[in-house]
């Protein structure tokens, strides 16, 4: 029985959906996504837990487990909903749930039950490895790609068997945001997006699924800050902030780990790009190792690629969406909605 449940269903830990999550959270149906579960126990069966075909096993007879009094609650396959549960009753002082719950709600005291109950029961959480880690450490994504790619097939049945399905993706562990990164032309409608502040003391990201996130220049705004400290405004011309968020707001341009992307079928757009980069260079940056700082390309698999956005700038006035990309830089549309 087992093993037919392991064949049709890649995903071992269930996600824990809140009883308040057809609410949504400011607006979107929200997940959360953690890296992974540790047990530190030491037992003749720790060797199957920590592996993602044979954790199944150990569903109905882990040693610690098996003698609660519910069984079925107690389950390995449920422990992303003991480890909420835990949390929200304070019976558990998890560091990260309470950093990252302050910042979800904006608190800086003390979290009650009450509010942290307010926010986990409208989202789902899910950890990322199917099976367990024997201690906190996670590794690096670039040194362990196949440790973490064996698990994105999971994670796409879990973004399908949530219903509704989830609209925001929380990540807090950059491992398992560099796998999503690495693995995102596999996932379709995922796309990592800026948080509009950024969590204190922990790394967390941001992707968007199967919607689209509206940008507020707000946002723009403070990403060009923390990078420039001064927005420039040449005369005549909109602030660089606006030009950018024109462009995000028409999906001409992206966002990943940081950087705003130049997608890699850059014609289906009817974008001049390089209009649009030799005016950011001539009136905002003045050198294209500034804009380099702000800018990538990206190859068809969503990586940055070797092309330099210097070569790309090589066009001519005969472009095809020529006039698209001058409207960006129009300094009368200031005030309107593109």
């Amino acid at each position: 029985m087992r093993q037919k449940e392991e064949r049709k269903r890649k995903y071992f830990f269930t996600p824990r959906i809140g009883c308040r999550y057809s609410e949504k959270w400011n607006g979107y149906y929200t997940m959360v996504v953690g890296s992974h579960l540790i047990c530190k126990d030491s037992c003749e069966f720790k060797s199957l837990c920590t592996t993602n075909n044979q954790i199944w096993e150990m569903e109905d007879c882990c040693p610690r487990n098996k003698n609660r009094q519910s069984e079925t609650y107690y389950s390995l396959s449920n422990s992303s909903r003991v480890q909420i549960d835990s949390y929200i009753a304070d019976r558990a002082n998890y560091s990260d749930h309470t950093t990252f719950t302050k910042y979800m709600l904006e608190e800086r005291g003390y979290v009650s039950s009450e509010k942290r109950e307010e926010f986990w029961e409208r989202v789902v959480f899910y950890n990322f490895l199917q099976h367990y880690l024997s201690n906190g450490e996670i590794p690096n994504y670039s040194d362990n790609k196949s440790f973490f790619n064996e698990n994105i097939e999971a994670f796409k049945q879990v973004l399908k068997a949530v219903e509704p399905q989830p609209q925001l993706i929380y990540v807090w562990s950059k491992s398992v945001a560099d796998a999503l990164r690495a693995n995102i032309s596999k996932i379709e409608g995922l796309r990592e997006i800026l948080m509009e502040t950024e969590v204190q003391v922990m790394e967390v990201a941001l992707f968007a699924y199967q919607t689209e996130v509206q940008f507020s220049r707000e946002w723009v705004s403070a990403h060009i800050r923390k990078q420039m400290k001064v927005i420039p405004h040449p005369e005549g011309y909109p602030p660089l902030d606006l030009v950018i968020y024109r462009a995000l707001k028409k999906e001409y341009i992206g966002f990943n780990e940081g950087i705003f992307t130049i997608p890699y079928r850059r014609r289906e757009k009817y974008f001049a790009y390089g209009v649009f980069l030799n005016e950011l260079y001539k009136k905002y940056f003045n050198r294209w190792s500034l804009v380099a700082q702000f800018f990538v390309s990206l190859d068809k698999n969503g990586h940055p690629q070797k092309q330099s956005l210097r070569q790309i700038s090589t066009v001519t006035t005969n472009e095809i969406g020529y006039w698209e990309a001058q409207e960006l830089f129009v300094e009368e549309l200031k005030e309107v909605e593109i």
